[in-house]
């Protein structure tokens, strides 16, 4: 790895500041602010793996607010929440960035073939193995909708094979 994270945030905080785009700088900010607390917590200097697990944490949080906001009618505030958690998705590896919707479906239905699943029934099944699969790259929320969606259709399949 060249940059660390950190070394990263820094010339971005620079840049943001130059070219006037205060949300890219408000949040380079608030994903330093969160460094120093994970620093400070640890009691020791920050290593790469401590630098993902914060980004991945802010990420985790971004995507909590969408969620609420959106329930709560205040796109607003969701649409808000989304750019700050395209910017932070940036800073992720490119071996650790979230799996789009259409990879994330390929692999729920490769486990649903391989596991032989069937149904609705096999949800607990299907979901650590999706997890496991996915190795922590996708998000568990839109994992179960894919996946239920995908049973219900491999269900339907089954029960009416010839009309």
């Amino acid at each position: 790895m060249s940059t660390s994270i950190s070394d990263r945030l820094i010339q971005d905080l620079k840049t943001a500041m130059k070219a006037g785009d205060t949300d890219r700088r408000d949040v380079v900010r608030l994903l330093r602010s969160a460094f120093k607390n994970r620093q400070i917590e640890l009691q020791r200097e920050l290593e790469a793996d401590d630098e993902v697990e914060v980004v991945q944490a802010q990420i985790k949080q971004r995507r909590d607010s969408i969620d609420a906001y959106e329930k709560a009618g205040r796109e607003d505030l969701a649409g808000k929440e989304r750019l700050e958690l395209d910017i932070l998705l940036t800073y992720l590896p490119n071996d650790l960035k979230p799996l789009e919707a259409d990879e994330l479906e390929r692999v729920v239905v490769a486990k649903i073939d391989e596991l032989g699943l069937t149904g609705p029934a096999d949800m607990r099944t299907l979901m650590p193995a999706v997890i496991e699969a996915t190795g922590g790259r996708a998000d568990n929320r839109l994992v179960s909708q894919l996946a239920s969606a995908a049973l219900r259709r491999r269900a339907e399949s089954v029960e009416s094979p010839t009309s």
